[in-house]
């Protein structure tokens, strides 16, 4: 019975009879000493003595508390600031029943009784030694001999049967069951068992196996938050690099204290390998988008139960109840991580991932399927705040930030923490030869396509594109004259020149940008003018921003209903310029703005014109504010063409002139504004805000129906002129683009190297001109490659424009080729106008990261892993104990606390502990000592005069029932069909019935889909937390081994290599092949029978076959480890 069952019992007994019938002792050691145990020691026991309170012994509490007499006041107070205990639900009327009646009996109690042990005696805490061996068996039967000695058990081992061991062995081992081959071997002597261990452990399957085992215990996990719209929110796409790199340090046989090491901080211990970084997974796996604070608990809480066996989480709130743990010591080792950060890096054989993006309040962030996720130290100086309750709202700022640190009785183990000092293949993984060699040979792979792509085209004849020319010359004639006639008949047209801007804001708006990158200097006398003819009357302006990252105008000038207004000198008020009236015919506006700089002011003088451009009158001049505008020494500070809704609007003539300077004309003349198309991206200006419904394109003339027409043509005479002539030019750009991209490849490796790896001191002048001339290869690489890129649009969208006009995808596919040809426009624009002079340094392989990391973490792994820690080797073995047994040798795998349980054998647990520690931490030497056991190589078949719990003990072998990844894996191998090679990216679960990759290499998330279809009905791990497997026995079971398409195709295929392999000419060799192939033995008597009986029933011979087969990968056997 347990002890909560017992105490409840206790409690109704006492209910119903009088208190004489209670034995004095059995009251108190059944009832009142669990409720003071579970509720009071805490505070008042071996931990610590509150108030000068002890009541862990009956002497105590009644010396203390007057005879009990203030603990029942205390326990029973209605008033809740002075009930105890203090925190969680007050005692139950029954619980404060009982101890009243103890009281009242005069609190009565064992004579002999001890106080609660200290802290320092619990076994785990203490250091374990190697115990005393005589030699005569293996050290873990001897040991287990000697328990049963002190228990009284008599047990003579009985060996298990060759074929039960063997398969037992492979399952242990492996994963899967040993094939026909392999267990007849065994089966007549050909190998010993020794061998067979030895194969197994060196076998990459062993890795797979186990790896599946640590990744239960180190809750891997695939990515997971909100899968149905592909929002990463918690652990990563690339986590599988963790899954494989606890693959490969299980087969290499790693040091365990490594792979600690790495997985807690292989950026500060092992920074130059980074193969060990995949390592650092385990951190990442925990990691949530939404709460930083989330991941922190989760760092904090799983490194205690995972390496130490404790239960810091139990210290998140308040002091732990029954470790020596301090509420401080939780913050202590939460603070060891608080520096974190995840970074992206590239992998060989692969491009560069983009960066990894830390999570923003209403972002997401979408699943990166290549790189490598690894942690840095991101930010050392990151507090670790102190609070309360189990809430990161109740912050003490008061307190300070919490140096990391352990619990008193582990703080001699941990290392002085020492920054340190990241090597430059570290902080800038672009350093790497993987990346480097990498990006060299991406460079000469694409330029010799472009080299051979250009060797074609040159080749070919070149087209005769004259009668072309001549029907665009021919449409381009007709167009300009339709425009002319136009422009003679009064039509609205460009203000000034051939060209100008139309903008129509619609219902939203439309706003224009220029840099005005090529003006020198603002000086006083710097003149500003423009042209402005309105069409339709609301608000247009022209402004000097003064910030447009936060939308802050310098000053302005704005046409508003008849109104012309500006800035008043000194600030922001507004002062109005003058009146126009629209429907007089005064429309159109020149505008001259003069600065003076040092005043912090402007002349601003306005002449209005008629819609023809004839003067009306000229306004008086007006002194506005300039508010300190200079866009040659601020950035964001832009000229605007600001059209608001309502608004239609043509601006023109742009200019700027400065004394001493040559003039900047912004007009919107040459052959790179077409008519009707937009400016956006052409010299300079850039498109900001365009509603939807709102419109701007370059104006010769009011289109009519005639000049759309004409247009039209105009343009489909280009498009086929275009048409020929571009597969040439996109060859050589691609060519140009090609060699210009491998040297600036070239450029930065150099650079690089120079920089970054050169041990012989550089002058900085030399360092400066390299660095120069990166940046300008890296330009032109970077132009070439747009160019080729509006190219490539541009013959897309022709090509589309040729599809028929009833094709659905015709429309389509032009406007995804305008769109590019939109975007490359855009980043040419950009490129064009780019300052290079102002470009401090080329763009790198790779982001840096900070240059020293805090230590903090490399400390913790090396205290986790000194081998003076008295939980670390012991949980470790306990882990691998559990797996081979299904019954540890500690029942509370993550507790080894003083609430945990006792170990069954303890002179095993440390035998096993100190083998690993003194094997160099090879697991598989701890391995190899179970397995070679007589332990474990006895029957598991139960004598009739077995003790209780004979199973715990190990006076059999315990059964166990597969997981769901042995079934799958299982039956796969057994019908040939099993896939040993590994996967990268995961596996969808959907595919795991149709694929036939290890089960491990499929996708496992804590989400709908996170398990197979197989995992949903068998024992699948839980990636929250699965310290140890469910086992359940549900009548799915049965029927996905018996009628799912996945048994009869896997039945289908072992039937066929049964006859392929042994061509079995008897139901008798048929049926012991079967029971082979399957069980991995032969039939008995009984069995034998029926199978005979069946397999000569009416039917079609294949089809029983077949149907038998399936008989027998729904027997227990089949699913059980004997």
């Amino acid at each position: 019975m347990s002890s909560f069952l017992k105490r409840w019992f206790a409690l109704a007994i006492l209910a119903l009879i009088p208190s004489s019938a209670q034995a004095e002792d059995e009251l108190y050691l059944d009832i009142i000493k669990p409720i003071l145990r579970a509720r009071c020691y805490a505070c008042h026991g071996t931990l610590k003595q509150a108030a000068d309170l002890r009541l862990d012994t009956a002497v105590s509490l009644k010396r203390s508390t007057e005879n009990g007499k203030l603990l029942l006041e205390r326990v029973s107070a209605q008033d809740a600031d002075l009930r105890m205990p203090p925190e969680g639900e007050p005692l139950t009327p029954a619980e404060i029943n009982a101890i009243r009646q103890w009281i009242k009996n005069g609190a009565p109690a064992p004579h002999d009784e001890m106080p609660e042990s200290s802290p320092d005696q619990h076994w785990a805490f203490n250091t374990p030694v190697r115990p005393q061996l005589l030699g005569n068996q293996t050290p873990i039967d001897e040991l287990i001999a000697g328990k049963y000695s002190k228990l009284g058990i008599e047990s003579v081992r009985v060996p298990a049967a060759d074929a039960t061991i063997i398969r037992r062995l492979y399952l242990d081992l492996t994963g899967i069951p040993p094939s026909y081959k392999e267990l007849t071997e065994f089966l007549e002597g050909k190998v010993s068992y020794s061998d067979v261990v030895d194969k197994l452990l060196e076998s990459p399957k062993f890795g797979q196996r186990w790896g599946r085992h640590w990744m239960d215990i180190w809750r891997y996990s695939d990515w997971y938050g909100r899968r149905n719209v592909n929002d990463v929110r918690n652990s990563d796409p690339q986590i599988w690099r963790w899954r494989d790199w606890i693959v490969d340090s299980l087969n290499q046989d790693k040091s365990y204290a490594v792979m600690i090491q790495q997985m807690l901080a292989a950026d500060e211990l092992y920074p130059h390998d980074d193969q060990a970084w995949p390592a650092t997974g385990y951190l990442i796996r925990s990691y949530y988008s939404l709460n930083p604070n989330e991941w922190m608990r989760h760092n904090a809480e799983y490194t205690g139960k995972s390496f130490l066996g404790l239960t810091f989480n139990c210290a998140h709130c308040h002091d732990h109840k029954y470790d020596p743990i301090a509420h401080d010591d939780y913050f202590k080792l939460r603070a060891f991580f608080e520096p974190l950060g995840i970074r992206s890096d590239q992998v060989k054989g692969e491009t560069r991932p983009p960066e990894f993006l830390d999570y923003t309040y209403g972002g997401s962030r979408t699943p990166v399927k290549i790189g490598m996720v690894r942690v840095f130290d991101q930010d050392t100086k990151r507090p670790t705040f102190f609070y309360s309750g189990g809430d990161e709202r109740n912050i003490d700022k008061q307190r300070g930030s919490i140096a990391p640190g352990v619990p008193e009785f582990l703080q001699h183990l941990l290392p002085k923490i020492t920054p340190v000092s990241v090597p430059s293949v570290a902080w800038y993984p672009g350093l790497r030869d993987v990346v480097r060699q990498h990006e060299l040979n991406t460079a000469l792979e694409n330029l010799k396509s472009a080299e051979d792509k250009w060797q074609v085209a040159a080749n070919q004849p070149l087209a005769d594109t004259t009668p072309l020319q001549i029907k665009v010359n021919e449409a381009h004639a007709t167009y300009r004259q339709l425009v002319q006639t136009l422009k003679l008949t009064g039509a609205t047209a460009a203000l000034q020149g051939d060209n100008s801007l139309y903008l129509d804001a619609g219902t939203g708006r439309r706003i224009f940008h220029h840099d005005l990158k090529d003006l020198k200097a603002v000086k006083d006398g710097t003149i500003i003018e423009f042209e402005l003819q309105i069409l339709k009357d609301s608000h247009v302006n022209f402004q000097l921003a003064s910030d447009t990252r936060q939308n802050r105008t310098a000053t302005y000038i704005a046409f508003e209903n008849g109104v012309i207004r500006t800035y008043q000198p000194g600030g922001y008020l507004a002062l109005e310029v003058g009146k126009y009236q629209l429907k007089n015919n005064e429309s159109r506006f020149h505008v001259i703005f003069t600065l003076h700089p040092e005043q912090d002011t402007m002349d601003v003088n306005v002449t209005i014109k008629t819609a023809t451009g004839k003067p009306v009158r000229e306004l008086p001049k007006v002194t506005a504010a300039l508010n300190g505008w200079d866009c040659t020494q601020k950035d964001f500070q832009p000229i605007t063409l600001d059209c608001r809704s309502n608004t239609i609007a043509i601006y023109d003539s742009i200019h700027i002139s400065t004394p001493g300077e040559n003039e900047l004309t912004l007009d919107f003349e040459g052959e790179q504004f077409q008519p009707g198309n937009d400016a956006a991206n052409i010299n300079g200006w850039r498109l900001t805000m365009g509603s939807a419904n709102s419109t701007s394109y370059i104006l010769d003339v009011i289109p009519t129906p005639e000049i759309r027409q004409a247009m039209a043509t105009l343009n489909e005479a280009k498009r086929l002129l275009e048409q020929v002539e571009l597969p040439r030019q996109i060859a050589r750009t691609r060519l140009a683009a090609s060699t210009a991209q491998l040297e600036s490849i070239q450029a930065v490796l150099e650079t690089d190297t120079l920089r970054y790896k050169n041990e012989q001191e550089v002058s900085a002048d030399q360092v400066a001109a390299q660095i120069v001339s990166t940046i300008q290869k890296q330009h032109r690489a970077a132009v070439l490659s747009e160019t080729l890129a509006l190219q490539s649009a541009q013959l897309e969208r022709n090509l589309a424009c040729q599809l028929e006009a009833k094709d659905p995808e015709r429309d389509k596919s032009i406007e995804a080729a305008t769109a590019l040809i939109t975007a490359a426009d855009k980043a040419l624009a950009n490129l064009n106008t780019n300052d290079l002079s102002k470009v401090e340094d080329y763009e790198h392989l790779s982001s840096f990261t900070p240059k020293t990391s805090s230590g903090r973490r490399a400390a913790l792994a090396r205290m986790i892993t000194d081998p003076r820690n008295p939980l670390t080797a012991r949980v470790a073995v306990n882990h691998i104990w559990t797996r081979h047994f299904q019954t540890p040798l500690v029942g509370t795998p993550a507790d080894f606390g003083r609430n945990g349980e006792a170990p069954i054998f303890p002179e095993v647990l440390d035998f096993l502990a100190m083998q690993l520690m003194e094997s160099d931490w090879s697991l598989k030497t701890v391995h190899r000592s179970i397995v070679m056991s007589e332990a474990y190589r006895q029957t598991s078949l139960a004598s009739p005069d077995q003790p209780p719990h004979a199973s715990q003990l190990i006076v059999t072998f315990p059964h166990k029932r597969m997981e769901s990844e042995m079934v799958r894996d299982s039956i796969l191998s057994i019908a040939g069909t099993l896939d040993l090679t590994p996967a990268a990216n995961p596996l969808e679960n959907t595919q795991a019935l149709k694929t036939h990759k290890r089960s491990m290499y499929y996708e496992s998330f804590p989400e709908a889909g996170g398990n197979s279809a197989l995992g949903k009905v068998f024992d699948a791990p839980s990636p929250t937390e699965c310290y140890r497997r469910t086992s359940t026995i549900v009548p799915q079971q049965a029927l996905v081994l018996t009628n799912s398409k996945f048994i009869h195709e896997a039945v289908a295929q072992l039937h066929k290599q049964i006859q392929a392999t042994h061509h079995p000419d008897s139901s008798e060799q048929f049926i012991k092949l079967a029971f082979l192939s399957i069980l991995n033995r032969t039939p008995d008597t009984a069995e034998y029978k029926l199978a005979a009986d069946f397999l000569q029933s009416d039917g079609e011979p294949t089809t029983l076959e077949q149907a038998f087969l399936r008989v027998l990968f729904n027997h227990n056997d089949f699913v059980t480890i004997r």
